[in-house]
């Protein structure tokens, strides 16, 4: 093992375990929902395969996640919160939209393929050309119109921000509505940040520069940054992932994972100086100390 991970993992473990408990414990409460028998309805339309493989994907970068935090890697785990709050944002879409999710999905696929053909040909000498598909050219330059030129644009066709307001009413009225919005305006954003090169991103590696010193003085490997807000984000996407799952197809778990959520409130020093092992924990949970901040 590393050293640099020797010295944060005992740290990662005794200022973030019990978030991680609660986050492990969203990921083996899903790996059960979907593990044989399936007790949901029948997979029987095509956008309901769509919406398992999206969320089978979405396990694994959630998995993903939870690992590079325990690892001590923020940063890192936050960045792969930006693909599972867009494949949340996808299956609600998919729900409310099938037919038209199942069109977009294969006009997408033809499109890329174009798309990577177009790109083969430019380098001959390195890979094969494939011959591009034979397409009209009218329903060529309508696929650029929904995808881009490039295929820069989602699978959707629909930008995030507009994805995301046409789903909102999953959320009902009020704070639960609010927090998706919260989420999309201000987290989702600063996980792109992150993800990449931008003055916010490159400013988190940067610790001080003094000329005295030689220049730089830069942070290499894990460390305590941002997993607070990795965790939360992590939990609170994912757990709206499952619970469409839920919904969706009418799995009979749904109080279950209402009882799942771990506390993510920090305490500080003066909190919990007086506060005894079987005390209530101050944090409002309504678990005994010992059993929430005090382990």
């Amino acid at each position: 093992m590393h050293p640099y991970l020797e010295e944060t993992l005992p740290q990662v473990a005794r200022e973030h375990g019990g978030q991680l408990e609660g986050c492990d414990r969203l990921l083996q409460f899903a790996l059960d929902l979907i593990a044989p028998p399936w007790r949901g309805r029948p997979i029987r339309r095509e956008h309901e395969g769509l919406i398992a493989a999206i969320f089978a994907r979405s396990t694994n970068t959630y998995w993903s996640a939870l690992e590079l935090a325990r690892l001590g890697f923020g940063e890192q785990s936050a960045m792969l919160n930006r693909s599972l709050f867009e494949d949340m944002v996808d299956l609600h879409w998919i729900a409310d939209n099938p037919e038209r999710a199942v069109e977009r999905f294969e006009q997408h696929g033809d499109h890329s393929r174009m798309v990577l053909a177009d790109a083969l040909q430019k380098h001959p000498g390195f890979m094969p050309a494939e011959k591009l598909p034979d397409v009209d050219p009218q329903e060529r330059s309508e696929l650029d119109k929904l995808f881009g030129s490039f295929g820069h644009k989602s699978w959707t066709s629909v930008s995030l921000y507009e994805r995301v307001n046409s789903i909102e009413h999953y959320w009902g009225e009020g704070s639960l509505r609010e927090q998706l919005h919260f989420v999309r305006d201000i987290v989702h954003r600063d996980n792109n940040q992150l993800l990449h090169v931008s003055y916010h991103s490159v400013n988190q590696v940067i610790r001080g520069s003094s000329p005295e010193e030689g220049g730089l003085s830069l942070k290499l490997g894990p460390g305590g940054e941002y997993l607070d807000r990795a965790l939360h984000g992590s939990w609170w996407i994912y757990s709206q992932s499952v619970g469409l799952l839920i919904d969706h197809f009418e799995l009979p778990e749904h109080e279950a994972l209402g009882e799942l959520a771990p506390n993510f409130y920090r305490l500080d020093d003066d909190e919990i100086r007086t506060v005894g092992r079987n005390d209530p924990c101050p944090c409002g949970s309504g678990k005994k100390f010992k059993r929430c901040h005090g382990r």
